[in-house]
C-alpha cells in the first residue's frame, strides 16, 4: 500500500477514472446517430459488469500464471 495520505489518493483516482465511465456509459446508451449503441441503462449496466468480470478473470489467470513460472521448483499438492 502506498505511504501517502489514503484519502487524496482516492479522490486523485475518482478525478482520472470518472471521465471514463462515463464515456463509456454515454457510448453504450446514446442513439446510433449520435454514435452510440442503444442499450437501455440495465444492459448498458450488465455489459460493464461482464467486461469488469472478463478483466478480473483474465488478470487472476495471468497472475497466477506468471507466479507459476517463477517458481517452477515449487511442488503444488
Amino acid at each position: 500500500m502506498p505511504s501517502g495520505n489514503h484519502i487524496l489518493l482516492f479522490w486523485i483516482a475518482f478525478i482520472f477514472t470518472h471521465p471514463f465511465g462515463a464515456t463509456f456509459g454515454d457510448l453504450l446508451t446514446k442513439p446510433l446517430e449520435k454514435g452510440g449503441m442503444i442499450f437501455f441503462r440495465g444492459a448498458a449496466s450488465v455489459v460493464t459488469l461482464g467486461l469488469l468480470v472478463l478483466a478480473l478473470v483474465i488478470s487472476t489467470m495471468s497472475a497466477a500464471r506468471t507466479r507459476f513460472s517463477l517458481e517452477p521448483w515449487r511442488k503444488i499438492g
